[in-house]
């Protein structure tokens, strides 16, 4: 998205091209976005196999924009475990939809699935992080 386009609070997923150009432009995007001093929300993101490139680009993006606009690790963009790896490479928030926690029949314990709230939690303080919950 252009930035002169964004509004404060907006959240803004980024597809980027996993190659030398796209790295480039990614750069350029961040250059902009910081210099634009509002508060957003970023996740970057690309489509096929790019591990590496998504940890940098997440990387690149907490090293280049201000505090206020924070960097996502975009679970169901990026895969449960990138993002939970991603958080360590400086995402802010580890983001997503949440599904519902499920239960055992018989003894009504949680069973968390890693994108459940149980599970999203875990993840969290796996990375010795703790939980900021929001509506």
């Amino acid at each position: 998205p252009e930035v002169d386009r964004l509004q404060d609070g907006d959240a803004v997923a980024v597809r980027l091209d996993a190659s030398d150009e796209g790295a480039a432009a990614w750069v350029d995007y961040l250059d902009a976005l910081a210099a634009s001093d509002k508060a957003l929300n970023v996740a970057p993101y690309t489509e096929g196999a790019a591990g590496t490139f998504r940890l940098w680009a997440l990387a690149v993006a907490r090293m280049s924009l201000p505090a206020k606009q924070r960097v996502e690790a975009r679970h169901d963009l990026i895969g449960i475990r990138l993002a939970h790896v991603g958080l360590g490479f400086g995402a802010d928030t580890l983001a997503g939809p949440i599904d519902e926690d499920r239960h055992l029949p018989l003894a009504g314990m949680t069973r968390p699935n890693e994108n459940t709230r149980a599970g999203l939690t875990a993840l969290i303080e796996l990375a010795g992080l703790e939980l900021e919950a929001t509506a």
